[in-house]
């Protein structure tokens, strides 16, 4: 990315086994935690998907700027429709909120790590 974009990730998006995994390295010379800083934030996301490549057992993280992946949302609207099954006293509602995104704008600002370097996460 910084190739590509000419700036670094500024957030990091893994799966919470890979993120454990992170925190609990250890250096296989000396046996001392590897507690290195992160050079962004980090993000667990529980529904990164674990069960990738080959054998299955590969998972991804996937880098961002997010600075250059603008989300736009709207205002939320809110109707209630006391009328609707009111013989039952149930009413309905509605809510809605527009949202627009523009990723394809600078789509070198998303990157994905993945291979064999990140298959199941193994503690000990």
């Amino acid at each position: 990315m910084a190739a590509a974009l000419g700036t670094s990730p500024d957030l990091l998006l893994m799966s919470p086994p890979r993120r454990a995994w992170f925190l609990d390295w250890k250096d296989t010379a000396t046996g001392i935690l590897g507690r290195l800083p992160w050079p962004c934030r980090v993000l667990e996301v529980p529904a990164m998907p674990t069960s990738l490549g080959g054998s299955s057992n590969e998972d991804r993280a996937i880098y961002l700027r997010v600075a250059e992946l603008p989300v736009l949302i709207g205002a939320t609207t809110v109707d209630v429709f006391p009328q609707i099954l009111s013989g039952n006293l149930v009413g309905r509602v509605q809510a809605r909120c527009y949202l627009a995104t523009a990723f394809m704008r600078r789509p070198k600002a998303i990157g994905i790590l993945s291979g064999t370097g990140l298959a199941t996460p193994a503690f000990a």
